[in-house]
């Protein structure tokens, strides 16, 4: 029989959940439902649906094993499709505190309403943690508001109701399907400015000191009014018909995505434009083995890209763009400009701004997959530098229930992702906020709204017939262009370093009054007294708590500040977060005023301290920023006044170089060159820029005059090709799907230690699983010998190769029966990585083989312990 909780319920709901008492109040839908009791006297509910089925909502282990799928010590935000009586959300609610919201999604106000009944769910709909979310809502994004910032920055763990969910299957998966959708979005989104932000706002200061040099896309806008564009991508679907490319040379404006610059050139199609945008370093590796192509294209940029793309690659000029965004709008408006791209998550949402800004009419797309072929293969165009093997069929863990089956260009169906599905639904936005004729001679991938479906030899029969003046049109127009405002943007950087630095000193003064308020109520706490609101504190900790409050409302202004660094403060802001989760548990408890106030104090603290170093990186890039452009006019003036004087050129050129602005060093070096070929300063220069170019004989001609003219520089030259050795074994670390980096690496530093290890490393694991695993056992007894007689030689590796050299000859001696040999290697392995349980392992089974037993054992539980 029901209890009666319903009126202290609906109170409680109606004073923290209004727009939920206001559904239920008003609720006319007749679900058909009986409460019974289970074995232990618990009220549960029976639904019969309508197609008469009777299902019984909850077994006695619904909390329990609830409380299994969310750890307890873990902030996260906990999703609940079906909330039936509630009693897993109430479990959840109070033995999980650190969960930052509980969102209950219940289709069926009946049973919401029948809960209300059943049992004291005060402190539930009190919490002020719960998102509820009743019936079916219009807009979803609206009623998650409150959660969107807990959501970009903590796990999502979603917890599905089964016997909820089967009395409307197909409505509760449209509703997972929507609400996922937007979880996986903000998720991204948080965790892509938690780990990049900092590197987002680097690029873009690196990016700012030399952008006076180039052009910005704004001064295009029209240039190409009613001429066909081309827009290339870099999926699968291009190996159909990138050969077709090569007869739009000269009739269409080609722009492509820097991923389809390798194949596009293997073709002989060079485009007009290349995009990028892509932030982190890998980005200059799409493009750097097409470095003496790039005299004949432009290259098109925003603010974020890896800094060293358009700072080596030697495009005949950068065209910059501006999406939305605090920094772009500041600096955007410091050069006097109106229009920005609304948003760019790939460099195919950027080109297609670009076009349309262009005025470019037909936008044909090609290569724009957004999809996964369907019979597996790679993912990009063949010739790409970053290309995966997909396989529908053996996908790995974990990622096949993501795949998405949706409508393909043929009208079939084509496996994607929802990451791939949420760039395809930004690409049809894109479309429709830029009204044009769309082609999509895509032939292959998925359908995309908007589009007409050609094919690209169709396409550019009918629109791409006639000659036009692609390069002559660009250049025309950057001939009547000003570059941008250097003073203007001077201006805006020193006033917002003087902003910066007035902030700075607030924080600082900040942080020691709440060091001092803190040090007094930690000795307030000792006596017996009872502090139970603010009005009791002794009347010099009032004052300092009220200079507190002041400095940091002074601290928030101007508040364009804190919009620039808001990308680099997620971190902090998630810490203070999850610090107000702690002070909300505490708030209203006069008996824990203290501890409140504490924690409101630490609250404070902690912000302040990631404020401190958001302002300290913004202060060192503005000052890094004005002192270049400071140094750079000053050598430009010299210059001027005795522009024949080679040493002037010289002290411009070592300038650049220095500053790693090599497409600027670069034209002075070349022509100092031509003057003076006997220069081995200028020779190691050029050397070095032709190597970052990839250019790698002009390279080593340029290093071997430069050691001819100064056998010293030998040791600098060596020295910058094992810096480039080391950079290219990072790279392959972070993306170890790309074993080309080291071969790269290899080119520049053929000694170099750690890669030659690796790369034997990848022969011996893959040796290993074939048929044929005895062909690299020379090789692991050379890696062995020279381990042995060169003790230096492991202080060059990773501990992890030095190990892993051990382990394989420690195998292969065991595989003879040399159980001391191979007990000596287990061990050194183990000296170089003594947590690897894999290496334990291996020792137990090494010393069981010689009757060992007892040290076995010991290694054995030390693996397990691990």
């Amino acid at each position: 029989m029901p209890r009666h909780f319903y009126k202290k319920n609906l109170a409680t709901l109606k004073k923290y959940q209004p727009e939920a008492w206001t559904a239920i109040t008003s609720n006319n839908t007749t679900l058909t439902t009986e409460i019974v009791t289970d074995t232990e006297e618990r009220p549960n509910l029976k639904v019969t649906t309508d197609t008469e089925e009777t299902i019984l909502l909850h077994k006695n282990t619904d909390e329990h094993l609830a409380l299994q799928r969310v750890p307890q010590d873990i902030h996260s935000i906990i999703a609940l499709f079906g909330m039936g009586l509630g009693y897993a959300a109430l479990a959840i609610c109070k033995q999980r505190p650190k969960c930052r919201h509980l969102i209950i999604f219940e289709l069926h106000l009946d049973i919401f309403n029948q809960a209300l009944h059943c049992q004291d769910l005060t402190p539930l709909l009190a919490d002020p943690r719960l998102i509820l979310i009743l019936g079916e809502k219009d807009d979803l994004n609206k009623e998650l508001t409150p959660a969107l910032i807990a959501i970009q920055q903590e796990p999502i763990i979603i917890l599905q109701h089964q016997p909820s969910i089967a009395i409307n299957r197909d409505a509760y998966q449209a509703l997972h399907d929507n609400a996922f959708d937007i979880f996986n979005a903000f998720n991204i989104f948080g965790n892509t400015l938690r780990v990049s932000g900092e590197n987002f706002l680097n690029n873009a200061f690196g990016n700012l000191k030399s952008i006076h040099h180039n052009l910005l896309l704004e001064n295009l806008h029209g240039a190409f009014k009613g001429i066909p564009a081309i827009l290339v991508a870099g999926g699968p679907s291009l190996n159909n018909n990138i050969d077709q490319l090569l007869a739009a040379k000269g009739k269409a404006l080609i722009l492509a995505v820097d991923a389809a610059l390798p194949a596009l050139i293997a073709h002989k199609t060079t485009p007009d434009i290349v995009g990028a945008l892509d932030s982190n370093v890998i980005a200059y590796e799409k493009i750097a083995a097409n470095s003496h192509e790039a005299k004949n294209l432009f290259l098109a940029c925003i603010p974020q890209v890896y800094a060293q793309t358009p700072k080596t690659f030697p495009a005949k000029q950068i065209l910059w763009g501006f999406c939305r965004g605090a920094f772009e709008d500041s600096v955007f408006r410091a050069f006097g400009l109106k229009t920005l791209m609304t948003g760019a998550g790939t460099v195919a949402h950027m080109n297609i701004q670009i076009a349309a800004s262009l005025g470019c009419s037909p936008i044909i797309l090609v290569g724009q997959d957004l999809a996964f072929p369907a019979e597996g293969g790679n993912d990009h165009v063949e010739g790409a530098t970053l290309n995966h093997t997909f396989d529908p069929n053996r996908t790995p863990p974990g990622k096949k229930d993501s795949l998405l089956w949706i409508d393909g260009y043929y009208g079939d169906k084509v496996p994607t992702t929802r990451a791939f599905l949420f760039l395809k639904q930004h690409f049809e936005n894109l479309i429709a906020l830029n009204p044009n004729h769309y082609i999509n001679a895509t032939e292959g991938g998925a359908q995309i709204a908007g589009t007409q479906n050609l094919s690209l030899r169709e396409a550019i029969k009918t629109y791409c017939n006639k000659p036009q003046s692609i390069l002559t049109n660009i250049e025309d127009f950057i001939n009547e262009k000003e570059s941008p405002n250097t003073n203007k943007l001077t201006d805006w950087l020193t006033s917002t370093l003087a902003e910066v630095k007035k902030i700075h000193r607030i924080i600082e003064k900040t942080i020691e009054l709440t060091s001092d308020a803190n040090k007094t109520i930690t000795g307030l706490q000792t006596t017996n007294e009872t502090y139970r609101s603010f009005e009791t504190l002794p009347t010099d900790l009032q004052k300092q708590i009220n200079d507190i409050d002041r400095g940091l409302k002074k601290s928030d202004n101007p508040p364009e500040i804190w919009l620039i660094l808001k990308d680099i403060t997620g971190v902090g802001l998630q810490a203070s977060e999850r610090l107000k989760l702690e002070m909300q548990q505490l708030e209203g408890r006069s008996e824990k005023y203290l501890e409140y106030t504490q924690k409101s104090l630490e609250r404070i603290s902690t912000t302040n301290d990631f404020k401190l170093r958001a302002l300290k990186f913004l202060e060192r890039n503005i000052d890094e920023t004005i002192t270049f452009q400071k140094e750079e006019k000053e050598l430009i003036t010299t210059l001027q006044k005795d522009n024949q004087n080679k040493e002037h050129r010289m002290e411009l050129a070592r300038f650049y170089f220095n500053a790693n602005e090599l497409v600027l060093a670069q034209p002075l070096l070349n022509d100092l060159h031509s003057t003076q070929p006997d220069s081995a300063e200028i020779n190691f220069y050029l050397g070095c820029i032709a190597a970052k170019q990839t250019d790698y004989d002009k390279s080593a001609n340029f290093f071997s005059t430069a050691k001819a003219l100064n056998p010293d520089l030998e040791k600098k030259i060596k020295e910058f090709q094992h810096q480039l050795g080391d950079y290219y074994f990072e790279l392959w670390q972070s993306r170890k799907e790309f074993p080309t980096m080291l071969n790269k690496g290899l080119k520049y530093c053929p000694a170099h230690s750690k890669i030659n290890a690796q790369l034997d490393l990848i022969k011996i694991t893959t040796a290993h699983s074939s048929i044929n695993p005895n062909q690299t056992d020379d090789l692991i007894r050379s890696w062995h010998n020279k381990l042995e007689n060169d003790k230096n030689l492991s202080t060059t590796l990773d501990a992890d190769q030095t190990a892993k050299l051990y382990a394989h000859h420690g195998q292969l001696m065991m595989c003879e029966g040399n159980t001391n040999e191979a007990t000596k290697s287990f061990t050194r392995a183990l000296e170089f990585t003594p947590e690897n349980p894999d290496y334990h392992i291996l020792m137990t089974e090494t010393l069981f083989s010689s009757g060992n037993f007892d040290l076995g054992v010991e290694h054995i539980k030390k693996a397990v312990t691990i």
